[in-house]
């Protein structure tokens, strides 16, 4: 067995505690030597809840994502009144808090990288301390000051203890790997010229790409690319740098023309050129997947997404905004009351989306709502996409007590609003003795009211899906008709002018007074996304 170099022996020794504040091992040489918390034992620490809340402290919008201190790879979502979620870039990246994405080290130049830290100045290679998913063929290599992702060759597995990959047969990880290629171009920025009529080459050396940051298509002056008639004053065209970005984007190289009939002609009958600034950048190893989704090229297994409202730019290797993008259809919150061992209400979709339940008693695989009863979704607080188009569906059996008006849903806001009249959005059942309803309401930027009602049946088992297309308020009720056991579905429609009013407080489902208008009812599912547009069963025909 090889002998291990100081640096290792501390980085493994270290990372065996379980205490995250400075500690005390022995170097190879048996001297005492005091060492902070390498990478494995700062994952450890910053997965502690109190941790996480208090980086999240500093968060003043609805939804941020920040950073976590002494670990580079790791960052944290934190979104108000939820828990804080903790994160980790996929293998070979860490987090860059300026641009908020995942990147390569050497371009980040995280300050906690463990090849730049002095304590190991002869740190040649170190374990990936992953604690979900870890990979026996994973490991950091240092490039200079900077961690590199490498994989060891099949069949073995990398082990910390001597800094080597060993022959394993019970390694068989799959492990693609995406390296940095260092250039002597670096971030340094290149002005080409070109005179019209010429094409010129924006070059960049291997796994590096040409990134464009100006363009100018126009004359400045009669020098350039001349002599030319002098001119009244400079013109240029303001849509050549979209033109020229799309031409080059993801290459090493492309050629570029000062072609007239290529871009908008700012000043006709002048003889115009061409000025790029652009600057070669290593290729991004975040790669688009349907628009929404994107992976890194270092473990293609692990996808990622960008958050609703944001679709992947390719160009520039990140989420971006775009009120274009069609969200993918999925649930963002499913509730269904199932789980026997936790007493607690969790939101089931494979979604971020945080929900605070309160006073509900689970009960055969559904919910107790009894007047106090609530679950409250902070994400969707002043949503701007909630007010353009959503789907709610909820399966209720209502009982026969309580308020005979009853609160199923609505965004009331909690800080203003002392009753849930002043939502711009609610879902409210009528409970009288001779027949009920169910009414859904939204009021708009004018204050103009759109509402619709259906009648719902009292403790029998009622599907109720109501939809909002932007210009269409729809509903719809299933239920069981008992004469011919067959599915009975009720429908109604109304036409919506305007935009919702958006509310600062969540959406919630039960009342937001909890003694005047609350609801007795039981749940069996819950159902929200931003395109839900269909019930479980068929209609009766």
């Amino acid at each position: 067995m090889m002998k291990m170099n100081k640096e290792i022996q501390l980085l493994l020794l270290s990372a065996c505690c379980l205490c995250v504040s400075s500690q005390e091992t022995l170097s190879t040489g048996g001297v005492l030597t005091v060492v902070d918390p390498p990478p494995g034992d700062v994952a450890r620490q910053n997965q502690e809840l109190g941790n996480l809340k208090a980086i999240c402290s500093s968060c003043k919008a609805v939804v941020c994502t920040l950073g976590i201190p002494n670990d580079c790879g790791a960052y944290v979502v934190c979104e108000s009144g939820r828990q804080p979620t903790q994160l980790r870039c996929p293998f070979g990246t860490f987090y860059n808090q300026k641009e908020n994405r995942c990147d390569f080290p050497s371009i980040i130049k995280c300050p906690n990288d463990p090849c730049s830290d002095p304590r190991y100045p002869n740190l040649v290679s170190y374990q990936d301390f992953r604690i979900k998913e870890p990979n026996c063929r994973h490991y950091w290599k240092c490039n200079g000051k900077y961690s590199a992702a490498e994989c060891c060759p099949e069949g073995t597995a990398y082990i910390g203890r001597d800094g080597a990959c060993v022959a394993d047969k019970a390694c068989n990880a799959s492990c693609p790997r995406n390296q940095e290629t260092q250039s002597a171009k670096g971030t340094d920025s290149y002005q080409v010229t070109i005179c019209n009529g010429k094409a010129k080459a924006l070059e960049c050396p291997l796994r590096m790409e040409v990134r464009i940051n100006e363009v100018f298509y126009g004359r400045a002056n009669a020098k350039t690319c001349g002599p030319s008639p002098k001119i009244a004053k400079p013109c240029s065209s303001r849509s050549t740098l979209t033109t020229i970005r799309s031409q080059c984007v993801g290459k090493q190289s492309c050629t570029v023309t000062a072609d007239p009939s290529l871009y908008s002609d700012p000043c006709p009958g002048i003889d115009k050129y061409l000025l790029i600034n652009y600057i070669c950048k290593p290729g991004c190893n975040l790669k688009s997947k349907d628009g929404k989704t994107f992976y890194n090229e270092a473990n293609v297994a692990e996808i990622q997404k960008c958050s609703h409202g944001t679709r992947f730019d390719s160009e520039l290797c990140t989420c971006v905004r775009s009120g274009s993008v069609t969200p993918l259809c999925q649930l963002e919150v499913l509730i269904t009351f199932n789980d026997k061992e936790n007493k607690d209400v969790q939101n089931e979709a494979n979604s971020p989306v945080w929900i605070n339940a309160k006073s509900i008693e689970k009960f055969n695989g559904y919910g107790t709502f009894r007047g106090k009863s609530s679950v409250t979704i902070p994400f969707y607080s002043g949503n701007d996409n909630l007010s353009r188009k959503f789907g709610i569906q909820i399966r209720i059996f209502v009982m026969a007590q309580g308020p005979s008006k009853q609160i199923l849903l609505t965004n009331c806001n909690n800080d203003t609003s002392k009753y849930p009249n002043a939502s711009s959005l609610e879902v409210y059942i009528n409970r009288t003795t001779s027949s009920s309803s169910i009414h859904m309401r939204i009021i708009n930027n004018d204050n103009t009211i759109t509402a619709l009602a259906l009648p719902i049946k009292i403790k029998e088992w009622t599907n109720v899906l109501f939809r909002f297309d932007g210009s269409y308020l729809h509903g719809t009720l299933q239920h069981i008709n008992k004469g011919t056991t067959k599915v009975q579905e009720d429908k109604a429609s109304v036409a919506f002018s305007g935009n919702m009013m958006t509310n600062s407080g969540p959406l919630k489902i039960g009342s937001c007074t909890d003694f005047v208008d609350g609801l007795y009812a039981f749940i069996d599912e819950i159902q929200i996304s931003f395109c839900k547009v269909t019930l479980p069963m068929k209609g009766a025909n």
